[in-house]
């Protein structure tokens, strides 16, 4: 019979071990060597599944047989709307245990308590229907407000503690790594800025991540040879600050003779 837990950043190695056993084999017929190797960097080193989880919103659930790990799944919200399956991953010795069908069913369970939980502090009026919806968020991202959490929607490590009961010691606000569409904050608000100093007008200065700074972004990156993917990365990030510093340092008056 199987088990389940939600996973922490203490299984990012654990989750890398499972995923080493599992996807070279699910992929055999249609990866090569090289690109196996390639994804399992990209997707599977242990600090990207730390980014996932910290930075991402990936939320990891692992399977257990008595006391082997067998599987994992996790879920990802995409938008207001949206949460996303992303991996759903079984060992081979049991597939076809309905272990991948035990993970899905669990992963499902896991947004109906997030509902029931919430609806019982009197912050969600839908249904109990495993959809993590917008109303959802909404609610999520009232309970963060009300509690002193990071008010990003999401039911991370420490939401989820405190949902059960738990407390939590307030953290000094991180700086993120990476803006991305949906994000709703001060460093958004600054970027926005910056962006119309750099001469995208257009861009709202709401703090809002949404189409029109999605769109400047995407237009900074492919006029600087960037990645062009609307998020505003470390390199970007980078970028943009290079361009602000260029502007504002003032022309050497006997450089031109």
């Amino acid at each position: 019979m199987f088990t389940i837990r939600k996973a922490t950043t203490a299984d990012c190695a654990l989750i890398q071990k499972l995923a080493q056993q599992i996807f070279p084999v699910t992929y055999k017929d249609i990866l090569t060597p090289e690109q196996t190797d390639y994804m399992m960097e990209w997707m599977y080193s242990v600090d990207n599944i730390r980014k996932q989880m910290e930075e991402e919103g990936h939320i990891y659930f692992l399977a257990y047989e008595e006391c082997e790990a067998a599987g994992y799944v996790s879920v990802q919200q995409q938008g207001e709307d949206l949460f996303h399956l992303q991996k759903i991953y079984v060992l081979p010795c049991y597939q076809g245990a309905h272990c991948g069908s035990f993970l899905f069913r669990e992963a499902i369970k896991y947004i109906k308590e997030v509902q029931t939980i919430l609806k019982a502090k009197g912050l969600y009026t839908g249904e109990i229907d495993g959809v993590y919806s917008g109303i959802i968020v909404t609610a999520v991202r009232l309970f963060q407000q009300q509690n002193g959490l990071t008010i990003d929607g999401r039911v991370g490590a420490n939401t989820w503690k405190v949902l059960l009961g738990g407390t939590v010691t307030p953290s000094v606000p991180v700086r993120p790594s990476v803006l991305r569409p949906g994000d709703k904050n001060a460093y958004v608000k600054e970027l926005q800025q910056n962006l119309v100093t750099l001469g995208y007008s257009n861009v709202p200065v709401d703090g809002v991540y949404g189409a029109k700074t999605t769109a400047a972004v995407k237009a900074l990156q492919r006029k600087h040879a960037l990645d062009v993917d609307g998020k505003a990365g470390p390199k970007t990030l980078a970028k943009i600050n290079e361009l602000l510093n260029a502007a504002s340092t003032p022309s050497d008056p006997d450089a031109n003779g």
